[in-house]
């Protein structure tokens, strides 16, 4: 199943690849609280320009986490549109401010009983975009909340540039 949500993330990420300035894919490491390990996150990005440092996006990610003290797990598929800054400079390693809303669809196990949500969210985050010829290389720390629970990532990402 794993599989078939990541191929799913890739998917919606290359679809937008000829329209895009900037597309990728990522790997993070989501932070919970003490009930829960910290777990990988597999997303895709796409990203465009609108004016200026100004840039509207958005990104794809899947992940599942297992309670530590229980049976119970957590599973996530999202979309989440965003709008960056990019703080210009003349160095190859460019800061940014990130904020959008995501649309979730979680999976919960509780007990061994199923339970399928939808929820929102609110992102917020900053990182580094470091650029190369032809390419980009992100390292960003984001902030979610949604469904009463908070998580903290970090995340490296590669985009190409077209």
């Amino acid at each position: 199943m794993k599989h078939v949500l990541l191929a799913v993330i890739l998917l919606l990420a290359y679809s937008e690849l000829k329209a895009a300035t900037r597309a990728g894919v990522y790997l993070g490491l989501a932070e919970f609280d003490d009930l829960a390990e910290d777990t990988v996150t597999l997303g895709g990005i796409v990203e465009s320009p609108i004016g200026g440092h100004v840039f509207l996006g958005a990104q794809a990610e899947y992940w599942d986490l297992d309670y530590k003290f229980s049976d119970d797990s957590l599973r996530d598929l999202s979309v989440a549109p965003y709008a960056k800054v990019y703080v210009p400079n003349r160095s190859g390693v460019t800061p940014y401010l990130k904020g959008g809303m995501g649309l979730h669809l979680i999976k919960k196990t509780t007990n061994g009983n199923r339970d399928d949500k939808q929820d929102l969210s609110l992102d917020l985050g900053t990182g580094i975009l470091v650029s190369l010829p032809g390419l980009a290389l992100k390292v960003e720390y984001q902030v979610r909340e949604f469904l009463s629970v908070e998580y903290s990532q970090f995340m490296v990402s590669t985009a190409t540039f077209f």
